[in-house]
């Protein structure tokens, strides 16, 4: 991921059926993490997300203004029921557009064995 090796992967149980998952990628001084699930709202419930134009995706990404200065926070939507309707990514150390590129290569999907997978 964006040259990242993986270093953390937790899987969290949302329901009898369903969980969530947290992806870590990291350097020493850059960081990606994906969620999926509940526990992403929480780690998020205070910031303010405003809408952005991305091309080629319907209903457009919402992203936070900058945390801090090198730390951004996007928020896409799946197509999958709650409580993994969002995925959330958020980056440390690169772009600000980097957290929107990343929301655009994962995919959340369903099934046995199964978890939030670059294409």
């Amino acid at each position: 991921m964006l040259g990242l090796r993986a270093v953390d992967a937790e899987t969290v149980r949302i329901a009898p059926e369903v969980v969530g998952e947290k992806l870590t990628w990291a350097t020493r001084s850059r960081k990606v993490i994906a969620w999926v699930g509940v526990d992403a709202l929480d780690e998020f419930e205070d910031l303010d997300f405003v809408p952005v134009d991305v091309e080629g995706t319907n209903p457009p990404r919402k992203w936070t203004t900058r945390v801090r200065p090198d730390l951004f926070v996007v928020e896409a939507q799946t197509g999958h029921p709650e409580p993994c309707d969002l995925l959330y990514v958020s980056t440390e150390g690169l772009p600000g557009d980097a957290a929107l590129e990343v929301a655009d290569v994962l995919r959340v999907t369903f099934g046995p064995g199964e978890d939030v997978t670059p294409p």
